[in-house]
């Protein structure tokens, strides 16, 4: 019988040691608060400027498109120094999208993009060329016009029309001048995490 005692008080003894060792280890970690870096709070008072501008018909320099790291060095690097607002749709709560056009440094061609921001994550998510369009010359046998239309909130229709002008061009109205025209349709699909996909 003393034995069995014995045991139960060492194990009662090793249990309320053991409860109280956990109890101040808890007790003196302190406490972590989420400090946010500096560099990422600036980047998001940046980004929320951009989204005031975008929602607001305003413009765009070139180096916002660098800071946004969405837009092809080849554009984003444009000697072009200002980027206009076309359209701006808010596609769900935390994305929306912006058709945005530049032109290029000669001003021969204009550039659109559909750009994609996260409002929540304050970042860009991706962007996409729409289409490019430059000066046309008539004395080519055939060229190409695009036009597109946003045709649901997550949806947009590019038309490309390939105008075929006639061997002999002796009108001075180029209308007169045409063949005939080929219409060919793509569509460009924002998805609900502003990831941007096209098809034919």
């Amino acid at each position: 019988m003393n034995s069995k005692i014995r045991v139960l008080l060492l194990g009662l003894v090793t249990l309320v040691f053991f409860e109280h060792c956990t109890t101040k280890t808890s007790a003196s970690k302190p406490e972590t608060t989420e400090i946010i870096p500096a560099k990422k709070a600036v980047k998001g008072a940046k980004l929320d400027i951009l989204t005031q501008h975008l929602k607001g018909n305003g413009e765009l320099t070139k180096g916002d498109l660098v800071f946004l790291g969405v837009f092809d060095s080849t554009y984003a690097n444009a000697p072009t120094q200002t980027t206009y607002l076309d359209t701006t749709v808010q596609l769900n709560d935390s994305i929306f999208y912006s058709i945005l056009t530049l032109s290029d440094e000669g001003g021969n061609c204009s550039h659109s993009f559909i750009l994609t921001i996260n409002e929540k994550t304050k970042r860009a998510v991706a962007s996409k060329l729409l289409k490019s369009d430059c000066d046309i010359d008539y004395s080519w046998a055939s060229y190409d016009l695009f036009n597109y239309r946003i045709i649901s909130k997550n949806t947009i229709e590019l038309s490309k029309t390939t105008v075929f002008q006639k061997k002999k061009r002796i009108s001075h109205d180029d209308e007169e001048n045409i063949d005939h025209k080929q219409t060919k349709k793509s569509y460009f699909i924002i998805k609900q995490s502003g990831q941007i996909t096209s098809r034919k």
